[in-house]
């Protein structure tokens, strides 16, 4: 019956922003903004079954969707060689859908579930710094706070700290730039321990080099781009915050899932 009667759901929303941005002085830009979400769950979440990692997952065909209110405030300061962002914001929402743990056959299994009202705020900053001509350095960084408002307990799959740095070296002309970065996270010491094994920290260096084919003697290839990339390189084991785990069977290499190890790719992107 649940199904036949969700075989027709229609939901009707309207969604907006509004933002405003002042420049106080040559140096300092204030921006800000408010605005609201909607997000209809996937019709997998109501009606598809299976196996998701470790767990079975089976359907909820009376979900509602999840709607959200949000705002944000924050700065960014403009120097001749540099530029800094920072932005607190703050995203209140009912109905959230979550996965929640939970019993099918006597076996442990997830179900996606509107679990009420649900709060993120946090703060994140994005920097960067053109040292020379040829030399620049940037990175990002962000702290989340979410709460489940019904239980006072916070909401899975957070990253508490994480961020990245990076530097990046563009050659003569442009024909090429190589960059490395290393990607970063605080462990996970703000967890619901009754749904999630936390993540511990990490840092995972990538390197990038990318070339222009066309500045590099081949212009028969016309607006060519060669982008040889070598994620994990010195092939760290690690979990990110926003892998889900299941509790109700011991913490293997797949519960939660470790990150892909090193691996090297190569792309081609023609431009024409």
């Amino acid at each position: 019956p649940a199904f036949r009667a969700a075989q027709n759901n229609q939901q009707t929303a309207a969604t907006g922003s509004l933002g405003l941005s002042y420049r106080a002085t040559e140096v300092v830009e204030l921006l800000g903004s408010v605005g609201n979400s909607f997000r209809m769950p996937w019709i997998f979440d109501m009606f598809d079954a299976g196996f998701t990692g470790t767990s079975y997952s089976f359907p909820n065909p009376q979900l509602k969707p999840e709607r959200g209110a949000n705002v944000d405030a924050g700065t960014r300061l403009h120097f001749d060689d540099a530029t800094i962002g920072l932005t607190a914001f703050r995203s209140n929402f009912r109905d959230f859908i979550e996965s929640v743990d939970t019993m099918y056959l006597g076996l442990p299994a997830t179900q996606r579930r509107n679990v009420g009202k649900a709060r993120v705020q946090g703060v994140e900053s994005d920097w960067r710094w053109q040292a020379t001509r040829s030399l620049n350095f940037y990175g990002s960084a962000s702290y989340l706070h979410a709460t489940n408002r019904v239980t006072d307990q916070p909401l899975p799959s957070i990253a508490t700290l994480s961020g990245l740095m990076g530097a990046q070296y563009v050659g003569p002309n442009e024909a090429y730039a190589l960059s490395g970065e290393l990607q970063w996270a605080k462990g996970q010491n703000r967890y619901d321990h009754r749904k999630e094994y936390p993540a511990a920290g990490y840092g995972v260096v990538n390197l990038y080099a990318q070339l222009q084919l066309d500045k590099l003697g081949l212009p028969q290839v016309g607006n060519t781009q060669a982008v040889l990339s070598i994620n994990n390189l010195f092939d760290r084991a690690y979990r990110t915050a926003a892998t889900a785990s299941n509790i109700h069977y011991p913490m293997t290499g797949q519960n939660p899932l470790l990150q892909p190890g090193r691996s090297v790719s190569l792309t081609l992107r023609a431009r024409f």
